[in-house]
C-alpha cells in the first residue's frame, strides 16, 4: 500500500513538471511573439519616418530646370530682297580713233581730267595745211569764175553751158576745200565729254593710221552697274526706283537710281538686265570693281526671330515657346520664374541679316526661347533668367 502511494506521488510530480515545461515554452513563444511584433512596429514606424523625411526633402529640393532667355514676339517690318552681284562700269566711255593718218606729235598724260572739247592728242598738220591752202586757192578761183559767169549769163552775153560748167567746177572746189579744212581739224582729237583720259596707246612720233585707237576717255563722276533679274522676280522689280549698292573695295555704300529694265532677257543667261546709275563725285569707286546690289522685292509686316533660335530636324523647322502657366512643380522656397517649354513647328520665309521671317506657326504675344533652346524638349521645365521685349534689344 505504501508502495502504491509512492507511485501515485511520482506520477503527480511528472504531471506538474510537464505542465510547467509547457507553460515555460508558451511563455517563451509569447515573449518571442511580443519581440517580433515590437520589432515589426518599430520597422513600420521607421519606414514611415524615412518616407516622411524623404517627402520633406523632395519638397524642399530645387526643381531641375534649364536656364533660358525669352523674346516677346511682335510683328515688325520685313524687307524681302535679293542681293545680286555686278561690276561697276563707267557711265560713259569712248574709244577715240584717228579719222586721218599722221604722226603723233603731242598727247596729254594718261589720267588727265578733261572737259568736253579739250584736246587730247595732236597729229602732224603740215601736209594737211598745204592741202588746205591749195584747196582754198582753187576754191576762191572757182568761186570768182562762177560769179563772173553768173553776171554774164544774166546779161545773156555767154552761153548757158559755160555757166553750168563754172557751177560744177565751183561746187567741186568748194567740197574739196571743206574736206581739206575738216581733215586739218581732225588732226586734233578732242574729248567728247567731261571725264578722264584713261589710255593713250600711241607713242610720240608714231605714225597713226585711219581707224587706229588713239585714246580712251571715261566719265567717272557717275558710274553704272547692271545686274540680272530672274524671271520669277521681274513683276516685283518693275516698280523699283532705286537700289542699295555696296562696293567693298572702295568701302562705299550708296544708292543706285534705276535707269533701265530690259524688255527682253539675255540670250545666254535668260535674265533681265536692270541698269542703275551711281553717283561718284569723289571718284572713290572705279570701273571694274565688284559690287553687291540689294534689290527690294517687297516690304511687308510679319514676325522676325533670331535665325539660331530655329531648330531643324527631319526637314522640319521648330522653335520653343513658353506656356502661359507656371510649372506645377514649383516649390514654396524656389524664387525662380519657372515655365514649361512647348515645341512649335514653323514655316520660314526670307532671311534678314541674322534674323529669319516666320510665315506660320507662331502668333502675336508668344514668347520664344532665344537662349538655351538646344537643351530643351517638349515639356522641359525652364528657368527664365531674362526676357527681351524687342528684337532690337536682343540684337544688341
Amino acid at each position: 500500500m505504501t508502495e502504491s502511494r509512492n507511485n501515485s506521488s511520482t506520477q503527480d510530480d511528472n504531471t506538474r513538471f510537464t505542465l510547467w515545461k509547457i507553460l515555460g515554452a508558451a511563455i517563451v513563444v509569447l515573449a518571442l511573439a511580443i519581440i517580433v511584433a515590437a520589432f515589426s512596429i518599430y520597422n513600420s514606424y521607421k519606414s514611415e519616418s524615412i518616407k516622411k523625411a524623404q517627402e520633406i526633402a523632395a519638397a524642399n529640393r530645387p526643381v531641375d530646370a534649364v536656364n533660358v532667355s525669352l523674346l516677346d514676339l511682335k510683328k515688325t517690318k520685313v524687307v524681302d530682297s535679293i542681293t545680286l552681284p555686278g561690276f561697276l562700269q563707267a557711265w560713259d566711255k569712248a574709244q577715240l580713233s584717228a579719222q586721218v593718218s599722221g604722226k603723233l606729235i603731242k598727247k596729254v598724260p594718261e589720267g588727265t581730267k578733261v572737259k568736253e572739247g579739250d584736246p587730247i592728242a595732236y597729229l602732224d598738220q603740215s601736209d594737211y595745211q598745204i592741202k588746205l591752202t591749195e584747196a582754198e586757192s582753187t576754191y576762191l578761183e572757182a568761186k570768182q569764175n562762177y560769179e563772173r559767169k553768173q553776171k554774164l549769163r544774166s546779161s545773156r552775153i555767154n552761153a548757158l553751158s559755160e555757166l553750168e560748167q563754172a557751177t560744177a567746177t565751183y561746187n567741186k572746189a568748194k567740197s574739196e576745200y571743206e574736206a581739206a579744212k575738216l581733215s586739218l581739224e581732225r588732226c586734233i582729237i578732242h574729248a567728247p565729254f567731261d571725264g578722264v583720259v584713261d589710255t593713250v596707246p600711241p607713242e610720240i612720233g608714231e605714225l597713226v593710221s585711219i581707224g587706229q585707237d588713239v585714246a580712251t576717255v571715261a566719265q567717272l563722276g557717275e558710274l553704272k552697274v547692271e545686274v540680272g533679274i530672274p524671271e520669277k522676280d521681274i513683276d516685283m522689280v518693275r516698280s523699283v526706283k532705286e537700289c542699295a549698292v555696296n562696293v567693298e573695295a572702295a568701302k562705299s555704300k550708296t544708292t543706285g537710281e534705276r535707269t533701265y529694265l530690259s524688255y527682253l532677257p539675255s540670250e545666254t543667261s535668260q535674265v533681265y538686265t536692270l541698269r542703275l546709275k551711281i553717283p561718284n563725285k569723289e571718284e572713290k569707286m572705279r570701273p571694274g570693281m565688284f559690287s553687291d546690289v540689294k534689290v527690294i522685292r517687297e516690304i511687308r509686316t510679319n514676325f522676325l526671330v533670331p535665325i539660331y533660335s530655329v531648330m531643324a530636324k527631319d526637314d522640319q523647322h521648330y522653335v520653343f515657346v513658353s506656356d502661359n502657366y507656371k510649372a506645377e512643380k514649383k516649390i514654396k522656397n524656389d524664387q525662380r520664374n519657372l515655365m514649361t517649354a512647348r515645341k512649335r513647328l514653323v514655316k520660314l520665309g526670307v532671311i534678314q541679316g541674322t534674323n529669319v521671317e516666320i510665315l506660320s506657326g507662331l502668333k502675336e504675344g508668344d514668347q520664344i526661347v532665344v537662349v538655351g533652346q538646344r537643351n530643351l524638349d517638349d515639356g522641359t521645365i525652364m528657368s527664365i533668367v531674362k526676357k527681351f521685349g524687342e528684337l532690337s534689344e536682343f540684337s544688341q
